[in-house]
């Protein structure tokens, strides 16, 4: 979708970002934005997750702005 011009982005915890960065290069999307939460989110309560979430809410938001898009 990125190379679509479709603003995108991988969500990713600390213990996966390396291979998230890894597999980007692979696909040939080197500045794919990755944005990382604190690991683990499985297995935890809706509101630990949630609370992850909201503290990363802005950056989705300002990312997803920032991507690059397919003219019109």
């Amino acid at each position: 979708m990125q190379q679509q011009g479709i603003p995108t982005l991988t969500l990713t915890t600390t213990e996966f970002v390396n291979l998230a960065h890894v597999e980007a290069r692979g696909l040939r999307i080197p500045n794919l934005p990755i944005l990382t939460v604190e690991h683990p989110i499985a297995g935890l309560p809706r509101d630990a997750v949630r609370a992850k979430v909201d503290r990363i809410a802005g950056a989705i938001g300002e990312t997803l702005k920032l991507a690059p898009r397919k003219p019109a």
